[in-house]
């Protein structure tokens, strides 16, 4: 079979396409498997084209193009939310989220080191500015421990009570790729940063989590149940992605 691997290996990995008097360029990703997708990535709409082993670069392309309005549209997207979503600067007077409320950081000098928050501002205080990330990562992490707990709580237990299944535990920490996962021994792990996001966003993807518990994948029954359990969950999950990203 030495003619279909050199084809496989001769296929470009990186690839750029002119669509009408734009340039397109995408990686692509080759496994076993049968059909074409696309795949944007925040915060700068990389794109990735995945294909089954062997495929011909001419049919990808032909996809691509296919494709090539509801890409820009995407793309346009991605672009509008990156500069309109808070950033995370940690300096004297930057914006930062609480539960979906923009607080003003006032880092304050102390021997002391602590973060207090009133309905405005957020304090740090410390000796060491450089220390300023560090500080208040770590108490949005504890903060997250004890909100999270007081969200969950009511969701879970009514969600076990109609289904008969409870997670084994909910975690939280701070991670760059999920909002939140349950693994396949039932644990549920929720990033810190949705700290950030409204509540509903918060408990858009508890239940979302929970419903892994019954289906560990996103086929059409997932969503099936998604939807009973939580009807407006889009609505939600859009409300998420305009305020905050984990690669932001």
């Amino acid at each position: 079979m030495p003619g279909k691997n050199t084809k496989r290996n001769n296929i470009p990995r990186n690839h750029t396409l002119l669509v009408g008097n734009k340039e397109l360029i995408f990686s692509i990703e080759y496994s076993r498997r049968r059909t074409l997708s696309i795949q944007l990535k925040q915060p700068n709409g990389e794109m990735t084209v995945k294909a089954p082993l062997g495929m011909d670069i001419a049919k990808i392309d032909s996809f691509v193009k296919g494709k090539a309005n509801w890409i820009w549209k995407h793309k346009e997207r991605i672009e509008f939310l990156k500069n309109n979503r808070i950033k995370r600067i940690y300096e004297e007077g930057a914006q930062h989220l609480y539960l979906g409320e923009t607080h003003t950081l006032r880092i304050i000098e102390s021997s002391e080191e602590k973060v207090t928050k009133n309905d405005n501002s957020i304090f740090v205080y410390t000796e060491n500015i450089q220390k300023t990330e560090k500080i208040l990562k770590r108490w949005y992490d504890e903060e997250a421990k004890s909100i999270f707990d007081t969200i969950c709580r009511p969701i879970i237990a009514d969600f076990g009570k109609r289904h008969n299944i409870y997670p084994v535990s909910v975690k939280n920490k701070f991670v760059k790729s999920y909002w939140g996962v349950c693994t396949l021994k039932k644990e549920i792990r929720l990033n810190t940063e949705l700290l950030r996001a409204p509540r509903p966003c918060i408990e858009y993807i508890i239940v979302h989590e929970l419903c892994h518990l019954i289906h560990p994948n996103h086929s059409k029954v997932f969503y099936n149940l998604l939807t009973s359990e939580m009807p407006d969950w889009k609505k939600r999950k859009k409300l998420l992605e305009q305020t905050i990203s984990t690669k932001d």
